[in-house]
């Protein structure tokens, strides 16, 4: 096995991982991922690993958040964590029940979500302690 670098257009490393070297405008390096290794118009550049997957090199050597890209993945998660509870608002309509205070108010905070101000320390509510329904 080796490490696997892919790079964009303009020379950025975009992409790490280790196994067999493909074609294209992949090359093979021998190094771990321990620090982000940048090559670019022929030099090596050694920076550190980014902060999170959503942050981006800057000119000046930096990491800067892609804040649309932390968002998508808050409301992925948000997205299926709502799903997961889907069931639940459905059996109530069909059975004429009304859903419970505690999980009405926990959906609508999941909705919520993104009137917070930091993709990046999302506070996550937490759902009701129910037991086991089947």
């Amino acid at each position: 096995m080796i490490n696997v670098a892919t790079f964009n257009e303009l020379g950025w490393m975009t992409s790490f991982s280790k196994g067999l070297s493909p074609l294209g405008d992949e090359i093979a390096i021998d190094f771990e991922p321990t620090d982000c290794y940048w090559f670019k118009a022929g030099n090596n550049i050694t920076r550190s690993v980014p902060p999170s997957a959503h942050h981006r090199p800057a000119a000046d050597g930096t990491w800067v958040p892609d804040l649309d890209a932390a968002w998508f993945e808050v409301r992925s998660i948000r997205d299926k964590l709502i799903a997961a509870t889907d069931w639940r608002a459905v059996r109530a309509g069909e059975t004429g029940e009304i859903l419970s205070e505690s999980w009405c108010e926990y959906r609508q905070a999941l909705r919520d979500i993104t009137k917070q101000s930091d993709p990046f320390n999302v506070i996550w509510p937490s759902p009701p302690s129910t037991p086991s329904e089947r």
